[in-house]
């Protein structure tokens, strides 16, 4: 695998109060990637006094059109890279230094087009409302529950390979919720009945930090006639990208989506609950 060339992508929106620790993890990774692409999806911010702290790291900026969503400046990345494969990271996240090592191990024949590991999602019972607010007495300490289902349909812990992409003609939605659970649905509807496949190691790799929206690019978002990206929102999200992943590969008898159409119905309508709720109070 020496010869093998990896890319990160990491797509950023104000993220001045986050890129540095993400790039630090990249930088302390025992095998450094080739290529470091940041996609700006706010021109005009600069970063380099970020920047400069990692010399070691071989950085590209990619200019986006204004606040275009996650989905695009990803898509921007693809465009530019040339590299084998890549991996992505928000610009709030942070990955563990053996994740390049781990995800190229994985890739042991030409066939293997994603290569994954497990992310660990921070995970936290939300507060029971009252008349006088939140309830904070019955809230457990901080977890982290691994995911490495196949079904989840984040870019979290994945290497891609970028030929297959290409050869394909796939890359993310313009959607502003679930655009890589589209790409990821393409990718699995593809591989059903060929050669190709998907390896899966159960090592965590990647830490998902739940709570800075600016760093992945979805601040004053319109889709779905939802007025401000949330994660309620998703769940239509997902049952669209399911949706366009099928006509886009042809597949008569896909997979399961992981959120069926009721359930993401039965979600959302909560969430919206949820939140009417903590506005009243």
């Amino acid at each position: 695998t020496n010869h093998t060339t990896i890319a990160v992508g990491i797509p950023v929106y104000k993220a001045h109060s986050t890129l540095h620790k993400c790039l630090a993890s990249v930088a302390a990774q025992t095998r450094w990637p080739d290529k470091v692409y940041i996609s700006n999806d706010n021109p005009g911010d600069l970063y380099d006094d970020i920047t400069s702290d990692f010399p070691m790291l071989n950085i590209e900026f990619i200019d986006c059109d204004s606040n275009m969503g996650p989905g695009v400046a990803r898509n921007r990345i693809l465009e530019k890279c040339t590299e084998d494969y890549i991996t992505f990271i928000d610009a709030d996240d942070t990955v563990t230094p053996y994740m390049i090592e781990l995800l190229l191990s994985n890739i042991n024949n030409p066939t293997i087009v994603v290569s994954q590991a497990a992310f660990l999602q921070p995970m936290r019972n939300q507060p029971r409302m009252t008349p006088q607010g939140p309830n904070m007495r019955d809230i457990a300490p901080l977890q982290f529950m691994p995911r490495n289902d196949i079904q989840h349909p984040w870019v979290f812990g994945r290497l891609y390979s970028i030929k297959y992409l290409k050869d394909n003609g796939f890359d993310f939605s313009s959607l502003r919720q679930m655009e890589d659970g589209y790409l990821n649905a393409c990718i699995r509807l593809s591989i059903e009945g060929t050669q190709f496949q998907w390896a899966i190691t159960d090592m965590p790799v990647y830490l998902w930090n739940e709570g800075s929206e600016h760093s992945i690019t979805r601040i004053h978002t319109k889709s779905n006639e939802i007025p401000v990206y949330n994660y309620g929102s998703c769940a239509i999200g997902a049952d669209l990208a399911h949706s366009m992943a099928i006509a886009k590969v042809g597949k008569k008898n896909p997979f399961t989506p992981a959120i069926p159409r009721m359930a993401a119905e039965i979600m959302v309508n909560k969430y919206f609950q949820l939140f009417e709720v903590k506005d009243i109070y």
